[in-house]
């Protein structure tokens, strides 16, 4: 690590420290700690927010707006005379890294629909600068998810995105 003048930090160490040793010195060394203090705590502590706490910039409820660049309904899969539809879905990533997941799934067979609500839990992990893992308790399992800086997530799996919107 370097600092802003390009001094090799051991070498503001080995400075430092000398000046600690000199008696003449005792009154700047306050001054000297809190400084070394500033450049060691102030990195670490966007660092600990993020691991501890995630980061409350993503939080809230995403709605699925698109599948592959459509709107909804998105039609999931028809085999024979079943026909199983998306019809909407929300994320909301919570406090404490816990995300809940709740979407509506209409199947229609032989002509005959019916919808049902499924649901899911888990918790987030942030993965990269603007990515989270999302590890579902139950049906979904682990997906990593890209967050952008216009509050929009998306997710890819097996050539089908999705994309939520904050």
């Amino acid at each position: 690590m370097a600092l802003a003048w390009s001094i090799p930090a051991s070498a503001c160490l080995s400075l430092i420290l000398s000046h600690l040793r000199n008696m003449s010195c005792r009154k700047h060394a306050a001054l000297i700690r809190r400084t070394c203090a500033v450049f060691v705590l102030l990195p670490l502590s966007a660092c600990i927010d993020k691991v501890t706490e995630g980061d409350s910039t993503i939080r809230g409820e995403y709605i699925l707006r698109t599948v592959n660049g459509a709107a909804l309904p998105f039609t999931k899969s028809v085999v024979g005379a079943t026909k199983v539809e998306i019809l909407d879905d929300k994320i909301t990533l919570l406090p404490a890294s816990t995300f809940a997941e709740e979407w509506h799934v209409r199947t229609t067979v032989n002509g005959q629909a019916t919808t049902q609500t499924k649901t899911e839990t888990g918790t987030y992990a942030p993965a990269f600068s603007n990515s989270v893992y999302l590890n579902g308790n139950s049906t979904t399992g682990s997906r990593l998810t890209i967050i952008t800086n216009d509050n929009t997530m998306t997710f890819s799996e097996s050539g089908t995105v999705y994309v939520w919107k904050k």
